[in-house]
């Protein structure tokens, strides 16, 4: 279920147990958390820790690490499941994966700017390929000034080579090689 959180009334940051209830992860998992259905944020809690032992969530769903964690046996994607081993400094940032199955919508440039700077910046699509070679996402978009303004919200998605992008019913798909 992709459905809204605000919809469900659930929050948007919540530990892992809540995301997969049938895997049986401890109550007691500090060491990770949830940031919406596709980010996993992992703590790094201790000052001078290099190396991290992630228990990555869930055999059936592959986990894409994004900057600065790369996985170390070489393919794009870990499986769930299994024990990662993350290597991460002090400015490296927060060890955080992305779900499979997932599209999110990032913007790269000037840390801390504000909506009117960031909305000229290019809006980057990543795409975490699920065991199926498919994606799901949204987008919100609004004028970065007022809080009645125009806003819109679109759905991305990947399916059978072709990223189709969904506004109020417009689509516009382009097939992706």
């Amino acid at each position: 279920d992709r459905g809204s959180y605000a919809e469900a009334g659930l929050p948007v940051m919540r530990p892992v147990w809540m995301e997969f209830e049938e895997e049986g992860i401890e109550a007691e998992e500090e060491q990770m958390f949830m940031l919406g259905r596709d980010l996993l944020i992992v703590a790094v809690s201790k000052p001078g820790i290099t190396q991290l032992s992630v228990p990555l969530p869930s055999p059936r769903t592959r986990w894409y690490p994004l900057q600065p964690l790369r996985p170390k046996h070489g393919g794009p994607y870990v499986q769930g499941g299994s024990k990662h081993v993350a290597t991460c400094g002090l400015d490296d940032g927060v060890p955080t994966f992305l779900r499979g199955g997932s599209i999110m919508p990032l913007r790269f440039g000037i840390e801390g700017g504000c909506s009117s700077t960031m909305s000229h910046l290019p809006l980057t699509l990543v795409v975490a390929l699920d065991t199926n070679q498919e994606a799901y996402g949204e987008a919100y978009f609004d004028d970065g000034e007022t809080q009645d303004g125009a806003f819109f919200v679109a759905k991305v998605s990947y399916e059978g080579g072709v990223l189709c992008c969904k506004r109020h019913g417009e689509d516009v798909s382009k097939r992706v090689e």
